[in-house]
This record gives structure tokens, sequence and C-alpha cells, in this order.
């Protein structure tokens, strides 16, 4: 939260610098998903203990946050901060042996973290089209795989990705659909006796979001 604060002094600072950028409150509703994604075999070389691992679900969660935005004629470049909690559910089976007594077979990861786009817009009208890049910060994360023998994990202090979408903008309130990808796997960071579960699938997201500038 004490990041989160430093940024939105930031972005409050540059928006009373430049006197033509607009500053605004953003909400951003993320649907759930289940990822396509190939399952992974892991302890190979401890047959006993030999497992599929994959990732099944990802629910849905909220985003808010704020948004500095400058502009000319034409185009325009955004910068937000976006603070969110998410819940991505993932599957472990073993192949020969029966789970033990207490033993699940799905384990969530929670992440509060907070994303932040840089976007370069173009305006037809009313209407606009935008991409640009995402750097997302972790906050906190809990991380239920910590119950399963040899497991660790090293997540990455940042993750970086891109998006891309369209919108309207109707005054002093903005509406867009957006796709989020980011360049880092599904498992990317996490460990079963030292061997990555990095799965052949990259996270994503599709968001409708609001916001409504001053």
């Amino acid at each position: 939260m004490k990041t989160l604060l430093n940024l939105a002094t930031i972005l409050l600072f540059l928006a009373q610098a430049y006197g033509q950028t607009s500053f605004g409150l953003r909400f951003a509703v993320n649907p759930g998903q289940n990822p396509a994604a190939s399952y992974m075999i892991a302890n190979r070389q401890d047959p006993a203990n030999e497992c599929l691992f994959n990732v099944e679900r990802v629910n849905p969660f909220k985003q808010v946050g704020l948004m500095l935005r400058k502009e000319n004629k034409n185009f325009w470049l955004m910068g937000e901060l976006l603070y969110g909690q998410s819940e991505t559910q993932y599957s472990l089976a073993y192949t020969y042996r029966i789970a033990k007594e207490g033993e699940n077979n799905l384990y969530t990861l929670k992440k509060s973290f907070i994303d932040m786009p840089i976007t370069v817009g173009a305006k037809l009208g009313i209407f606009e089209i935008f991409s640009g890049f995402v750097v997302s910060k972790d906050l906190k994360t809990e991380d239920e795989m910590h119950q399963v023998d040899g497991y660790s994990e090293t997540l990455p202090a940042f993750r970086f990705g891109w998006h891309a979408g369209a919108g309207v903008s109707l005054g002093p309130v903005l509406i867009d659909a957006r796709y989020q990808q980011e360049f880092s796997n599904y498992g990317t960071g996490q460990f079963i006796n030292g061997q990555e579960l990095r799965l052949y699938n990259l996270p994503d997201k599709v968001s409708v979001t609001a916001a409504i500038r001053f």
C-alpha cells in the first residue's frame, strides 16, 4: 500500500505540473477464465511422487486506481496505477501414489498487486484505439502450494507485458475494453525439488474499464 501511495503522489505532482494533463479515477472488471495449458510432469526423478502440474482457473477480480493522461489533437499518452487482488488455481495430481490424507489436488495462489500500464492511443472521433506496455508489481502473495513437499518459489519482483484495446471518449468519461498478456509463463518462479513448474502458456486477461477524469 505504501508503494501505491508513493506512486499516486508522483501522478498528482505530474498532473499539477502540466496544465493540459487530465487526472482521474479508473475502475476495471476482469472476468474469470480457464487457461488452456498443457500439463507438465514434475518429480520425474522420484517416481513415487511423480505428478502432473497445470493451471486450472483464474477467478474474476476487480481493479481500482488512478490515471494521468496527456493529449493533443490526434493522439494521447496515459499512465495508470491499478490495484487488484487475484486468485489463480493450480492442480497437482500424482501419477502413481494415492494422495495422503489432508492433501489437496487444487492449490490457490493469491496475489495483491499493482498494474502500471503506459499507453499510447489515437483518436477517431469519439472512438479510440490504443496499445502499450505494462509493468506489474506484486505486493503480497499467499501460495497454498507450500503445503507440497519439496515446493519453493522465487517469484519475480516485477512482471512485464503488453496490452491493446479500443474505447470511447465521452467528455470526462472514458470506457474501454482491453486485452493484456504477460511475457512470463504460468508457473514461472515456482519449483518442486528444484524443477521449475513453467507451463507453455502466458498469463492474459480481458478487462472492461471505466474512468472519470477531472
